[in-house]
């Protein structure tokens, strides 16, 4: 028995030794041949070794290998697909008898990936061996079994597609991918960095060999501190990048987002959070995403959305919007001139009209613009080499409804831009205050604009304005002043003018008005207003450059039972000049002054019965009062004391004429 165990000891120390002996007999160069040979027979490529490997054969055959290098595949540029410091490679050893290759460990140390699609389509990765074993060639009588993951530190991608010229890079790639088999499902997790940004990516292909001939299932997902993007379905990599299949997609700003991506995005407000899922259609050519569900900044839209990626992209797109809130996109107020300040020099960019073309259909429950808010809307709207056309084909708007069209060609020397509205039923009030800041009119209003501009700025458009237009209003009333009570009260307050106030109110019927347009300057001639007491008529100009208004108006009395005066017939025309915002409003005494017959029928009632002489000397000192308060108001009016001056020499001029053709010649 002793001897048994001395033998048995003696053998176990013996096959110890041989496996220690094993380095150092089977020399390093026969190693490194025979993975030569087995690279060659499975995929066709050269591998080469950079030193010498270093071998373990127990408790598993593990070889390490330094500057390892493997080659494009056959008819590739010379090259390398894959180049590493070092490659470990542990294998299965029991495996081994059974001449199957069961990989039990694939470590890849800084290395670099130059991942290729050539001028035919044929991707370099691939390591299947079909069609790559030249006749009578054969490997090593291995199989390939079992594959551990393989795990990827500290490398370096650069993707090339040399049909589109597309490329990409990542650093510092840490991965582990799972193969089912070299040609089978393969899995990838891990991370990158990118343009300066740190990614997790997972990704998964059930059949990679099939990309870039018949396609493959695929999943996809990426995260960032900018990006979360996830992707399944079908992809095709046969002539450049297709995808089928669903995405969802969030973002903390689309405009750092697409500087990141090296997408030029102006500065400005809006394109913030943004949230996007629904089905995607890919191609090198073409993007479009049906049934898709969009949110930006807030804004909540359905629909579907169509690229073509050509030299100059083209958007198609059919949105339902719950709102459109154009205040997120614009400069906030407070970077905004106020009214008063006039227009806006500043030059406006239509940078965005000309950087792509598009058909858009859109349609929302509301659109808000600075206060202007209105109900439900549908644009139609079509941008080709910088030139919009928009068609508004439903407005609801305060109550009412309208349809216009803008055409904007910022493609020409000078932007041009054509409007046509016609608007009815709507609540003047709400729009003018919320539009315009303009309180002065309420009622049920109506218009219709045919307006053409060229300019930069605000100021150049509204000052190049040229057309015509119309406007109504019925049962409103104009606020700020009381003609009836100030026509009514005449007798009473014959020197003190117009009653104004923000609780004075005129009460109308109906407000209209047609105008011209010329360089800006919008003339009427047929201002017309009626009430039940009173009917107007009169005309001017409203200087939309300066904003302000020169209009003169006259009022013809319908009734009047002022005081038990009969005043029927006496006109009192008005003159309203001045900033649209606060006009001065003040009678026209030389306008009653041409009608002397009128004025002193009234102006007898006025001061009572009496002699000739006394009526004669109140007259007189009424006419003097007149002219000195007239000319001292109209002068505070305009400010302009020579205007009131030369007011009060009217006044005095048609006054001693009207007391000469009353009274006889008497000075």
């Amino acid at each position: 028995m002793k001897r048994v165990l001395i033998f048995g000891g003696a053998l176990l120390t013996l096959l110890a030794a041989f496996v220690l002996a094993l380095p150092f007999i089977i020399p390093h160069d026969f190693i490194a041949g025979q993975l030569r040979e087995a690279v060659k027979a499975e995929t066709g490529r050269t591998l080469t070794i950079g030193e010498a490997p270093k071998l373990v054969f127990w408790p598993d055959f593990a070889v390490t290998l330094k500057d390892v290098r493997l080659s494009n595949p056959p008819g590739f540029f010379e090259g390398q697909v894959a180049q590493m410091d070092e490659l470990r490679i542990r294998v299965e050893v029991r495996s081994l008898f059974n001449r199957v290759l069961d990989i039990k460990e694939l470590h890849l140390i800084r290395p670099q990936l130059s991942l290729v699609i050539d001028g035919e389509g044929r991707p370099n990765w691939i390591m299947s061996s079909d069609g790559n074993r030249q006749e009578g060639q054969g490997g090593p009588g291995l199989e390939t079994g079992s594959i551990a993951p393989i795990t990827i530190e500290n490398g370096d991608v650069r993707f090339l597609d040399e049909r589109s010229g597309k490329a990409f890079m990542a650093e510092n790639v840490d991965m582990t991918v799972t193969l089912g088999s070299l040609t089978g499902p393969v899995a990838v997790k891990g991370s990158l960095t990118t343009l300066g940004d740190e990614i997790a990516l997972a990704f998964s292909a059930k059949t990679p060999g099939d990309l870039a001939t018949t396609g493959s299932p695929v999943s996809l997902t990426v995260k960032s501190k900018r990006l979360a993007f996830a992707f399944s379905g079908q992809a095709l990599m046969r002539d450049g990048l297709a995808l089928d299949g669903t995405i969802k997609a969030e973002t903390g700003s689309v405009r750092d987002l697409a500087r990141w991506a090296k997408i030029a995005v102006p500065d400005g407000p809006g394109f913030g959070p943004a949230k996007v899922n629904g089905q995607l259609a890919f191609t090198p050519k073409a993007l479009k995403l049906s049934k898709a569900r969009v949110s930006l900044d807030g804004l909540a839209a359905q629909g579907d959305l169509g690229l073509a990626l050509a030299e100059r992209p083209s958007v198609t797109a059919t949105l339902r919007f719950d709102v459109i809130d154009v205040n997120r996109y614009l400069p906030p107020r407070d970077d905004a001139p106020p009214p008063e300040a006039g227009w806006s020099n500043a030059l406006i960019s239509f940078a965005g009209l000309g950087a792509v073309d598009g058909k858009l259909r859109l349609t929302a429950n509301q659109l808000v613009y600075r206060d202007l808010k209105t109900g439900k809307i549908a644009i139609d709207a079509a941008v080709k080499n910088g030139r919009l056309d928009a068609s508004l084909s439903q407005i609801s708007l305060y109550g009412g409804t309208a349809q216009g069209r803008l055409i904007l060609d910022s493609a020409a020397k000078v932007p041009a831009l054509q409007m046509t509205l016609d608007a009815k039923g709507f609540d003047g009030l709400r729009l003018l205050r919320d539009y315009a800041g303009l309180e002065r009119f309420e009622g049920t209003a109506g218009a219709a604009l045919k307006l053409s501009a060229k300019g930069r700025s605000q100021l150049e458009l509204v000052s190049s304005l040229t057309g015509t237009g119309t406007f109504s209003f019925a049962n409103g009333a104009i606020r700020g002043i009381d003609i009836e009570a100030m026509v009514k009260g005449v007798a009473a307050n014959i020197l003190t003018g117009w009653r104004q106030g923000p609780d004075a109110r005129t009460p109308f019927d109906g407000l209209s008005a047609s105008f011209t347009v010329n360089n800006g300057i919008a003339a009427t001639t047929n201002l017309n207003f009626t009430s039940p007491v009173m009917s107007v008529k009169g005309g001017g100009t409203v200087d939309l450059p300066r904003q302000a208004l020169n209009l003169k108006v006259s009022p013809q009395l319908t009734l009047a039972e002022a005081q038990g005066l009969d005043l029927a017939g006496l006109a009192v025309p008005i003159i309203v000049k001045g900033p649209w915002a606060a006009p001065q409003i003040y009678p026209d005494i030389a306008g009653i002054l041409q009608n002397p017959q009128a004025a002193y029928d009234t102006l007898r009632k006025l001061v009572g019965e009496g002699t000739t002489a006394s009526l004669k000397e109140k007259s007189e000192a009424i006419q003097q009062q007149v002219k000195d308060k007239v000319s001292d108001q109209i002068g505070k009016a305009l400010g302009d004391d020579a205007a009131g001056q030369e007011a009060g020499k009217i006044i005095d001029d048609q006054g001693k004429k009207l007391l000469k053709d009353l009274f006889g010649n008497s000075e």
